[in-house]
């Protein structure tokens, strides 16, 4: 009888996160969000949005989330700055003609007024992303200078 119980309430705890629109967290430990509701998010915030496009068989996005994303600096900065969505490539083929991606795993950084304000492909470290990311958008559009960068 208690293992119907604890069944019914994890299987209602899934539905509230899901009705709620929580943020999935993944092996880089970043909470990713839907491409609709970052969306939401980043106008309601003024942020940039950084969407991360994948597929579930590419080894560089594997590398990508295990070694680069979850670098906990980073992971704190992308968190702070910017509103995170992720798309499965294959899933969402109409957003990947869109922003013409050709190889995987890519980023792009969206700005609050609906600009792409870079596009980023392939796998890179986390020093290389920063630096990337300093360059396109984080000086235009946080308070921050680039001596906060990563160090």
């Amino acid at each position: 009888m208690w293992r119907w119980t604890a069944i019914g309430a994890a299987a209602g705890w899934l539905l509230l996160v899901s009705l709620l629109g929580a943020a999935e967290p993944t092996a880089s430990g970043l909470s990713w969000r839907s491409l609709e509701e970052a969306w939401r998010l980043a106008q309601a915030q003024q942020k940039p949005m950084l969407v991360y496009i994948s597929l579930s068989g590419c080894s560089y996005c594997r590398m990508m989330d295990q070694y680069t994303l979850a670098e906990p600096q980073l992971r704190r900065e992308l968190e702070e700055r910017f509103v995170l969505a992720r798309l499965d490539g294959e899933k969402h083929a109409g957003w990947v003609e869109r922003w013409s991606i050709k190889s995987y795993p890519t980023l792009v950084i969206i700005s609050p007024d609906n600009r792409m304000m870079s596009r980023m492909s392939g796998f890179m470290k986390s020093e290389e992303l920063w630096k990337q990311l300093s360059a396109c958008c984080i000086d235009r559009v946080g308070e921050r200078t680039r001596e906060n960068k990563l160090q």
